[in-house]
């Protein structure tokens, strides 16, 4: 799948350092790191594991804890409807054409209007907060504006079972309207990278 120019992945950088953008496009491309490899394998078993229910015969042994955690969480978190590997691409190209990404998993209540967004991080080399991620808002962001329904409350979580030293589930919570306040910020953002002094 070809990377929209302003994914969520790199919204940390983007939303920024604005010249980063084209900067970066103009590099050779270089092939993914063995941990970035792993990290893909991880995130492509435990999504058909969530689709499919839980077979250990198709999780590798040394795989087997962090994938289970990561399960685990998305069954406890889930409310009423919900979806694995969710395509935001087409609802947050709708606020700008350049926004992209997927949600490992997101999960909805229409009668408490709360939507969850989990974001899976099996690297266990760097940590990752969920305390003003701005990967996990523009997810978050692009499933409000996806599921297309009633949301106060918005609850975004990442799972990194593999680091050490920290509890391997963190969650920041925000009402919908601080999303959208943010939203205007991306926007301002995604137009400032296109300036030619970017």
């Amino acid at each position: 799948m070809k990377h929209a120019r302003l994914s969520a992945s790199a919204a940390e950088r983007w939303l920024h350092c604005y010249g980063s953008v084209d900067a970066i496009a103009a590099l050779p491309e270089s092939p993914p790191s063995p941990a970035a490899a792993e990290g893909t394998k991880a995130h492509d078993i435990a999504a058909k594991l969530l689709v499919n229910g839980w077979h250990a015969k198709s999780v590798p042994e040394d795989m087997h804890d962090g994938i289970a955690l990561y399960f685990d969480e998305c069954k406890r978190l889930t409310l009423e409807k919900r979806w694995v590997e969710l395509d935001l691409t087409p609802a947050l190209s709708e606020w700008d054409s350049d926004l992209g990404g997927t949600a490992d998993f997101a999960t909805y209540s229409p009668t408490k209007k709360l939507l969850r967004v989990v974001d899976f991080k099996y690297g266990a080399g760097m940590f990752v907060s969920a305390d003003d991620n701005k990967q996990l808002m523009v997810y978050a962001l692009g499933a409000l504006l996806a599921i297309n329904e009633p949301v106060d409350t918005v609850e975004v979580y990442i799972v990194q079972p593999r680091f050490e030293g920290a509890e391997p589930v963190r969650m920041q919570s925000f009402t919908a309207h601080d999303l959208l306040e943010f939203a205007g910020d991306i926007a301002h953002a995604a137009k400032a990278t296109r300036l030619p002094d970017a």
